[in-house]
């Protein structure tokens, strides 16, 4: 009955709404009962604007949870930005995430797989045939073929645009539709765009535009329920090359090098990079989520025969990665030599790392991936090196 009696409109609401009426009927040419309709309509939104907004309400709304796709690396609605100078491996590594989680592989670069899932990829740059060719090598390289993808694998190249005569911009309704059109169809659970250069037709420095992707990927995050990678490159290096930042060194200086404005960096929750080191020919990946999880790892890369990028188990060069921190190279000393729970290898380290959350995505997540730490079958962990 309360709740009931709180809905009733009091006597002040009455005269609100009947001063408002007048006013329409008389200076507005409204007949009385559009102007009283129109009213108390008016009234209503303009009384209620704290409940509508309020943290009560927000906090009883049933949202989507933000599911992990790849644990600590994709999660539902994710917006990804990947950055990489041309020929360091941006396709092929889109590629290989595209066609593992297609598969359910276990894992991505040691990273968990949950299930398998549906991916959509735009690729509109590489020439159709060069995508085929190393999309077949692939699969032949992790013991599959086409048919194992069971068509959860969408692929659209620049000439499926060339061929509808659209055109490749995120400023071009007939783009946006077309893309639009092919999440209702496949449901990705992540979407790949490669590149940015095509989306923004090289207008890098134009932050309007850059918004405007932006809020492209945002919608599509939101409408579909699905991750979102876009990739980019960073500034050409200079004739120096060591002047320039790098992804192993400074992550943050890398990152701010992509094309596109600090616009583009900055709207996207999760920042990754790829970044060959000529003389040794390896690779190193920086992953994360930092927007969600406020974490990010480091990773060195080998490519093999058939292009799949391979975690190299190199216990010091892992363990350098791992321990890239002053507080994490303390953490590692403190960890001890012998078996360890969880909450005894926190106990061990929380003079260094204080909380919980950046401690355990530091296990499991380096130590454990990396395969400086093993787990035990009794929920126990153990140092290897």
């Amino acid at each position: 009955m309360s709740a009931l009696k709180q809905t009733q409109p009091s006597d002040q609401d009455d005269e609100e709404v009947e001063e408002r009426a007048a006013i329409l009927e008389f200076e507005a040419g409204y007949n009385r009962k559009d102007a009283e309709q129109e009213a108390r309509q008016s009234h209503s939104q303009q009384s209620q604007p704290a409940q509508r907004f309020s943290a009560e309400r927000f906090l009883a709304e049933d949202l989507p949870p933000k599911e992990a796709v790849i644990e600590n690396l994709v999660y539902r609605r994710d917006q990804i930005a990947l950055a990489g100078r041309r020929r360091h491996g941006k396709t092929g590594f889109q590629l290989g995430l595209a066609i593992t989680l297609s598969l359910g592989l276990p894992e991505f670069l040691k990273y968990p797989i949950r299930r398998k899932c549906n991916v959509a990829g735009f690729f509109l740059e590489d020439d159709a045939r060069e995508i085929q060719d190393r999309l077949k090598r692939m699969l032949r390289g992790c013991g599959h073929d086409s048919s194992a993808l069971g068509n959860r694998f969408m692929v659209i190249t620049r000439q499926d645009f060339m061929k509808a005569r659209i055109p490749i911009s995120i400023s071009d309704t007939k783009f946006e539709k077309f893309v639009g059109d092919r999440f209702r169809e496949h449901k990705p659970e992540l979407a790949i765009f490669d590149n940015l250069a095509q989306m923004v037709q090289g207008d890098y420095s134009n932050s309007k535009v850059i918004h405007k992707l932006a809020q492209f990927s945002w919608n599509l995050t939101h409408k579909h329920n699905t991750a979102v990678l876009v990739s980019a490159h960073p500034k050409k290096r200079t004739n120096n090359q060591h002047a320039s930042p790098t992804l192993r060194d400074d992550p943050e200086g890398f990152f701010e090098e992509v094309m596109g404005s600090s616009h583009f960096v900055n709207s996207f929750g999760s920042l990754w990079g790829l970044e060959r080191d000529a003389d040794s020919d390896e690779t190193i990946f920086v992953g994360g989520v930092q927007r969600y999880l406020g974490q990010q790892s480091l990773t060195v890369l080998t490519k093999n025969d058939d292009d799949w990028f391979e975690v190299v188990d190199e216990p010091a060069c892992n363990l350098k990665l791992a321990c890239n921190t002053n507080s994490r190279k303390k953490a590692w000393k403190l960890l001890p030599d012998t078996p360890f729970s969880f909450t005894e290898g926190f106990d061990a380290v929380k003079t260094v790392m204080k909380s919980k959350s950046t401690f355990h995505y530091w296990l499991n997540n380096s130590l454990v991936r990396l395969n400086l730490v093993e787990v035990q079958s009794n929920d126990h962990y153990q140092k290897k090196v």
